[in-house]
């Protein structure tokens, strides 16, 4: 995670951009939602750490306007 903090440009909320692994395309996630878990199952390498969050798309009340549009 880089240290620059990124703002949405509708609700101000604090985002982080997260470059999804199967298409390469970024996803919003809010900054406050972001949570390391630590991999127990087999369908990842166990011990792995793993960091999760919350799609901004989910709270944004602008988040069709920018929906696939390659922001």
């Amino acid at each position: 995670m880089s240290d620059k903090k990124y703002y949405c440009k509708s609700c101000n909320k604090e985002i982080v951009w997260v470059k999804m692994e199967k298409t390469g395309s970024r996803m919003p996630v809010e900054a406050d939602s972001i949570k390391t878990s630590l991999i127990l199952s087999d369908d990842l390498k166990k011990g792995a750490i793993r960091k999760t969050g919350l799609s901004h798309f989910h709270r944004c009340p602008k988040a069709n306007h920018y929906r696939n549009k390659g922001v």
